[in-house]
């Protein structure tokens, strides 16, 4: 029977912490993708082609196979705002890395020169790793606040697995296709560039889940990590400025570079990436409201942990 008094270590708290996350990612990437699918099975014989959204512009913007590369970023981007605050303030990679090869492969600083010389460049890797880690992510050790993160996270994303369902089952548009030949052609770049055709297919495109799900990221990391302030955007709608910071910069040029690749690649017209990113708006106000949080808190997401900490650790 362990002592409940002992404090919780640094390297348990992160791996706690990782398994928390994996629970979310796991919980959303079965959700959406039943939806997803579900509705694309349902709707197959009602979609229309979606020339009517086509605007005239869009018939200049070329095919570029290379965008192929941004727009499958989007999936390990869907899945880092779960993992946000997970490196506990007194979990530090390179002492951890420092202490192995002392310990285990006896490696000192003035003996075995050439192992600790390559020892030496995996620890200042790693460890510059985990600074930029820590400048994007964050540390947090207020469990409560990690928590209520995760949670609002979550439920930001069902808002646009629920909400884009049902407009897909509403209007299901399909996005014609004119370059299925360029699929024959030789190259990684074009190989990948088939696999996302036959993968992802263009129905159910309006809204842009790359767009939603994208910018939603966006506007969850300029939230949780405001600091430090970088540029001033003015609210029209209130009138007031608000700070960009520089993680949620960096989170903007990467949404702004998939909704881009979504033009490139040929899987979605500039009216489905516009109704994405209002989408994602709204998703982010609802899912980070602090009274949709305290309901849902209480009455699902207690009770579904409490379930799952019985099933998997009986005491």
């Amino acid at each position: 029977m362990s002592d409940l008094n002992v404090p919780e270590t640094p390297e348990s708290k992160l791996f706690r912490r990782w398994k928390n996350s994996l629970f979310f990612t796991i919980t959303f990437a079965i959700l959406n993708s039943t939806i997803y699918s579900y509705m694309a099975r349902v709707t197959m014989h009602r979609a229309r082609i979606a020339t009517l959204l086509r605007l005239p512009l869009e018939s200049w913007i070329p095919l570029v196979p290379a965008a192929v590369w941004i727009y499958v970023s989007f999936w390990p981007l869907l899945i880092i705002p779960f993992w946000i605050y997970s490196l506990p303030k007194q979990f530090q990679i390179s002492k951890i890395l420092v202490m192995f090869f002392r310990q285990k492969l006896g490696l000192q600083g003035k003996t075995k020169k050439a192992g600790w010389f390559f020892a030496n460049l995996v620890i200042k890797l790693l460890s510059a790793i985990e600074s930029v880690t820590r400048f994007i992510f964050g540390e947090e050790d207020d469990e409560k606040i990690i928590r209520k993160a995760r949670i609002q996270i979550f439920l930001s994303y069902v808002v646009i697995s629920v909400v884009s369902g049902f407009i897909y089952w509403l209007t299901p548009f399909v996005l014609p296709r004119t370059h299925l030949g360029i699929e024959k052609l030789p190259g990684l770049t074009i190989r990948m560039l088939s696999f996302v055709w036959r993968t992802d297919m263009p129905d159910n495109t309006f809204p842009s889940q790359h767009a939603s799900f994208s910018f939603l990221i966006f506007f969850i990391f300029n939230h949780l990590r405001p600091e430090p302030h970088l540029i001033g955007i003015k609210n029209y709608l209130t009138s007031r400025s608000r700070k960009m910071s520089v993680v949620g910069l960096i989170f903007f040029l990467w949404a702004t570079a998939i909704v881009l690749s979504t033009f490139f690649v040929k899987q979605h017209l500039l009216i489905d990436a516009i109704a994405g990113i209002s989408l994602s708006y709204v998703a982010f106000r609802i899912g980070f409201s602090d009274k949709l949080y305290g309901l849902v808190d209480g009455k699902v997401i207690s009770p579904v942990m409490t379930f799952f900490k019985r099933v998997f650790r009986p005491e």
